[in-house]
């Protein structure tokens, strides 16, 4: 019975089951005792499309269908149990009316495929807690995602996308959101009611200015910035006060706002690559930090108040920085920080 269960699945990756009927289909998937499968990978092969005998198998709750080829989701996936559905790298430019038919879907990964819209349908998957939607080709983020009350993970990097739909606000127990590598142009003010949001990941993109509004994402863990146009930081960002990770790099600021010494559970700071000449006193302020990054900055000799940071681990400096700061250096390592010069 393993050697025909073998046997079967081999068939399916070779997409041979398009020769045999539903009938046939179904009398194998029982003899095979499919019906009580929970998992069925079909990853990395050749499919360029879902084979028919995955509707036979009803008890199925894990689904991986990645690293193919599929281009059409032609067949109504008719699995009320499916909780997990992979079709990450594929070449998908069009997802059916039929993808809303999967009441327990918790996780969907779509990464990596050709989308640009998604159906009206999906407002159905109220139990989606995961969605990735990384490397498509969005422009724009389809409204119906904002009727997806369950959603706690929303991927949008590496896509094209300028604007949010107002509506976002409605995902109100998001904890995680990447928007990296878009085209966003001005900070979507809309998130900031995003009231459970832990991760907020707006790297790469063209965005100028953070409003002073993003004092609201009390929550807040980790707020990556790095390569935009940023050039100022609102004095409000003292107010997130559950902030760990906090990364500017890569954008033309030439001065900190002095409130961000009052992040006092901030453990990594990145400012490398901006315009910075000096760090402002009052970051002497932040007891927790444990990793500071100021390569290729414009200042050029390190604080004495580094010293006075008894939880500092790590900082990464450059050589013009290493030859003013030698003695504030020794001094460090005599604290067993690690020094690291790039």
């Amino acid at each position: 019975m393993k050697g025909s269960k073998e046997s079967i699945l081999f068939l399916i990756l070779e997409g041979y089951t398009d020769y045999l009927s539903e009938i046939e289909l179904e009398s194998i998937s029982n003899n095979l005792a499919f019906n009580n499968e929970r998992e069925l990978k079909l990853s990395s092969g050749k499919l360029n499309k879902i084979p028919r005998i995955v509707k036979f198998f009803p008890a199925l709750e894990y689904l991986n269908l990645s690293n193919n080829q599929i281009q059409l989701v032609d067949i109504p996936l008719d699995l009320p149990h499916l909780k997990t559905l992979n079709l990450s790298e594929n070449e998908i430019s069009l997802l059916p009316d039929h993808l809303g038919n999967l009441p327990q879907l918790t996780n969907l990964d779509l990464s990596g495929n050709k989308l640009s819209d998604l159906p009206n349908s999906m407002k159905t998957l109220t139990s989606l807690h995961y969605l990735d939607l990384a490397g498509n080709d969005f422009s724009f983020l389809p409204e119906v995602i904002s009727y997806l009350p369950s959603l706690e993970v929303l991927n949008l990097q590496n896509n094209h996308i300028n604007t949010l739909p107002a509506k976002i606000s409605n995902l109100y127990k998001l904890e995680s959101l990447d928007i990296s590598n878009n085209m966003l142009s001005v900070f979507p003010e809309n998130i900031t009611h995003l009231h459970s949001l832990q991760e907020l990941n707006l790297m790469d993109n063209r965005i100028k200015i953070i409003p002073d509004s993003i004092e609201n994402l009390t929550n807040l863990e980790s707020l990556a910035l790095d390569n935009n146009h940023i050039f100022i930081l609102p004095n409000t960002l003292e107010n997130l006060e559950k902030l760990t990770y906090l990364s500017i790099s890569s954008n033309p600021i030439f001065n900190l706002p002095r409130s961000i010494g009052l992040l006092k559970n901030l453990r990594s700071l990145s400012l490398e690559r901006t315009e910075l000449i000096r760090l402002p006193f009052e970051l002497a302020k932040l007891s927790s930090l444990e990793s500071l990054n100021l390569k290729w900055t414009k200042i050029s000799k390190l604080p004495p108040f580094l010293c006075e940071w008894e939880s500092l681990k790590t900082i990464i400096i450059d050589k013009a920085i290493e030859l003013n700061s030698r003695h504030i250096i020794t001094e460090l390592r005599r604290k067993d920080v690690k020094v690291l010069v790039r």
